[in-house]
């Protein structure tokens, strides 16, 4: 169940118009109940409400109820709010049971489309896409201390695999 909930949440932090992930939410929803995570799931299950309350799609009375029961506005239809409350959880879910790495920006490339972060735990610079900071973009500078999680890449002018830079926030952010 622990792997559902990794790969489900890798789903909704990727890239994609949230209202066609209503089914994704839907799942993760699911999951979260046989998890007995009833307030985790519930957020889910509203989320999926507001989509479908947005785009005047048919609302299950089921569901209907369920949000109703734990409490929600019926009448919200801003899914974005919710959607990005989720995004915190759903990056729990994702890094769980990985280490949380310290490093400092060493450099970031002339394009400003990624930049190398230095770690004590790797002999190598880690790369790390622009795309992958969390925060303002012009904050990423060198010198800068962040924190971040490893992730499997591969490097084409060294045809190798590598550990890549992901997820990534300014020390203490």
């Amino acid at each position: 169940m622990g792997q559902c909930l990794k790969y489900a949440s890798s789903a909704a932090l990727a890239k994609g118009d949230t209202d066609k992930k209503v089914n994704l939410y839907s799942l993760i929803e699911d999951i979260l109940n046989k998890k007995n995570k009833q307030k985790e799931a519930d957020i889910h299950a509203y989320l999926v409400y507001t989509i479908r309350k947005r785009h005047n799609w048919n609302i299950d009375e089921n569901l209907e109820y369920k949000i109703e029961k734990a409490g929600f506005d019926l009448d919200n239809e801003d899914y974005f709010t919710i959607e990005k409350h989720l995004h915190h959880l759903w990056e729990e879910y994702f890094y769980k049971n990985q280490e949380l790495k310290k490093g400092v920006i060493v450099s970031v490339l002339p394009n400003k489309k990624a930049g190398f972060i230095r770690c004590d735990e790797y002999p190598d610079n880690l790369y790390f896409s622009m795309n992958e900071f969390k925060h303002n973009l012009t904050l990423a500078k060198t010198g800068q201390n962040v924190t971040f999680y490893e992730a499997d890449g591969f490097d084409k002018k060294k045809n190798k695999q590598v550990k890549n830079a992901v997820n990534i926030y300014l020390n203490g952010g």
